[in-house]
């Protein structure tokens, strides 16, 4: 679906102008064939209760809502917020802090953390295999000053990427947040996310990726930086253009980002990312998987304290 495709505001909400329609529209997408109780898997002994917006099944008892037992369940938010929410996180090219997510839907900041979080989850599962020339590198985000030592930096979060090469543009992209740049480490993010026989992956010569092709059976090109007549960034330039882009996003627009959530942030990113071209794709899948994705608390999604990466 052509980027041209995507709606205005005005346009996405006079598509989905009430709750009737966003809760028809998550209808269709979580049971497209039909109602089946998610509790018991009852798909023809059951009946809806109009009033309630509920179905009852009589097979097991439950009487389940088009928002149980997923991401949507026990929300205080109207469904047409949450729509918009998702229309704001997804199609926007550098996303929103959850203080401008918090203005633009009339909602307190912390309401709107939590749903920029909840949506996060969608995000994360569309990333694909990657196939052709893939550049792989690693890169180490955030890091304050240490008034206490003198100025030197905290440790960085350090995250791997790999992004398609296809010459005069850029495919797919991964990003993962790994505790370190080891070999141990990365290899398996090489092996989960890149095509075995359908890629070639292109990295420099830090000693991570010494035979990284002999461990994971990824046809495997070394490239040692130091060695060429071109610089860096024009050996590996997408996944440089990726690692300043996600750099400007993550202090520009996240100022408060954390460790504990950062792969939320990559997700969101990649997700953008790799939906640019077709936005209105993108989002028709993250409306489709408010309903799909699983249910989740707030403690689940706080993950505990973690140090700001800015």
């Amino acid at each position: 679906m052509p980027n041209d495709d995507l709606p205005g505001v005005l346009s996405f909400l006079e598509r989905f102008p009430d709750e009737d329609t966003c809760w028809h529209h998550l209808r269709d997408a979580r049971w497209p064939d039909g109602f089946e109780c998610p509790m018991c898997g009852e798909d023809e002994d059951w009946i809806f209760l109009d009033n309630r917006k509920r179905w009852h099944c009589y097979e097991c008892g439950h009487q389940p809502s088009i928002t149980s037992q997923t991401i949507l369940e026990n929300t205080n938010l109207d469904l047409q917020t949450w729509f918009l929410a998702a229309y704001l996180v997804f199609t926007t090219k550098k996303g929103f802090s959850s203080y401008e997510l918090a203005r633009k839907l009339e909602v307190h900041q912390e309401t709107a953390w939590y749903l920029q979080q909840r949506l996060a989850l969608i995000a994360g599962p569309y990333a694909r295999r990657l196939f052709g020339i893939v550049e792989a590198d690693e890169s180490y985000i955030g890091g304050k000053r240490d008034t206490e030592t003198k100025g030197r930096s905290t440790a960085k979060a350090p995250v791997f990427g790999a992004v398609e090469d296809k010459d005069d543009s850029a495919g797919d992209l991964v990003l993962k947040h790994v505790p370190n740049a080891q070999a141990e480490t990365i290899d398996p993010h090489v092996e989960e996310h890149i095509a075995k026989d359908k890629a070639t992956v292109r990295t420099d010569g830090l000693n991570t990726y010494r035979y990284l092709g002999e461990r994971t059976g990824v046809d495997h090109e070394l490239v040692r930086v130091s060695q060429q007549d071109e610089e860096a960034h024009e050996i590996f330039p997408w996944i440089h253009t990726v690692w300043g882009n996600l750099k400007r996003v993550l202090s520009g627009v996240h100022t408060k980002a954390s460790r504990a959530q950062l792969q939320d942030y990559l997700d969101l990113f990649s997700y953008r990312f790799n939906h640019r071209a077709q936005l209105a794709e993108g989002l028709e899948k993250a409306l489709g998987a408010l309903v799909q994705a699983g249910r989740v608390t707030r403690e689940q999604l706080k993950g505990g304290a973690a140090a700001k990466l800015y």
